[in-house]
């Protein structure tokens, strides 16, 4: 959780890490499953794998991640902590 994201939430927006293959209804459904909460809108940012450097002569990649940024409706709260 980041500032911006716990900023969010008091919009009613939250932000997931989810699966790079995971679609905007799989999303939907696992948010209605899991808080029993149905999403108004989901906004999908994928973030590329970067290169970087580990040393003086080394290097790596950080692994492709995707985000999901949840809307939900004004009346409903996720309790992102407890579960």
């Amino acid at each position: 959780m980041t500032e911006k994201s716990t900023m969010l939430t008091g919009y009613g927006q939250y932000v997931f890490a989810v699966s790079l293959n995971a679609t905007k209804t799989a999303i939907k459904k696992a948010i209605q499953e899991i808080y029993n909460v149905k999403p108004i809108k989901i906004r999908i940012i994928r973030h590329q794998g970067k290169k970087v450097r580990t040393g003086k002569n080394t290097s790596g990649y950080l692994k492709a991640w995707k985000k999901a940024l949840v809307v939900v409706p004004k009346d409903a709260k996720i309790d992102v902590y407890e579960n």
